[in-house]
């Protein structure tokens, strides 16, 4: 205990400086495969809205299913749009902080990533949640279904 600094300054090692410079570059490498993979999935949504319109179908029941599809996909490349913006955001900061040795910008870039955490815990606990639920509607439908046919 009397060897440690009396101030509470974090120091940063030159090895943990060339960490944060190779985690940065997969950051980055992962926040543009998010860009590219949120840009297909809209454009996969886009296309298949409009070519659901060609396929000749029977009842505007039969159309709904093509939209939904259209809109899931549309609405997953939107929100997968936010962590890759989080990672890029965090990839910049730290590339600024590593650079310029600045306290500021290595603060903002781990607020970047803390978002992008958070932002991704949210969508599993939605996931699980949703998980759960189609559990439930499916054996729902199952029990009515079993009692419907007796």
């Amino acid at each position: 205990m009397e060897n440690e600094p009396q101030n509470n300054a974090l120091v940063i090692s030159e090895i943990s400086l060339s960490e944060l410079a190779s985690i940065r570059k997969w950051t980055y490498f992962l926040a543009i495969i998010g860009f590219v993979a949120s840009a297909f999935m809209i454009l996969f949504g886009l296309f298949f809205g409009v070519m659901s319109k060609f396929i000749p179908q029977e009842g505007a029941a039969n159309k709904f299913p093509g939209v939904l599809i259209m809109l899931f996909y549309f609405i997953i490349g939107l929100i997968y749009i936010f962590p890759s913006l989080f990672l890029f955001n965090f990839s910049s900061k730290i590339k600024t902080a590593l650079a310029m040795h600045s306290e500021s910008a290595f603060a903002e870039a781990l607020n970047y990533l803390r978002l992008h955490f958070k932002f991704m815990g949210i969508m599993v606990i939605v996931g699980i949640g949703l998980v759960i639920l189609g559990i439930v509607v499916a054996i729902a439908l199952a029990l009515i279904a079993a009692r419907i046919a007796r």
